[in-house]
């Protein structure tokens, strides 16, 4: 579902500042999509999943 509002510098600060930090120690191998909500809402939202699929499977 979109978030209904434009991402600043800091949103996307934010992520990467966990993905670098200890925290996010069990995040691995996955595309995270930062974009507010916009792939969940679109039209070629099955597109990009399958995409993502794709990649995943490739990159193992």
């Amino acid at each position: 579902m979109s978030t209904g509002f434009t991402a600043e510098t800091i949103d996307i600060a934010r992520l990467v500042a966990f993905l670098a930090s200890e925290d996010s120690r069990m995040v691995t191998g996955h595309v995270i999509a930062a974009d507010g909500g916009l792939t969940d809402t679109s039209p070629i939202s099955a597109d990009y999943v399958a995409f993502l699929s794709e990649a995943e499977e490739s990159a193992t």
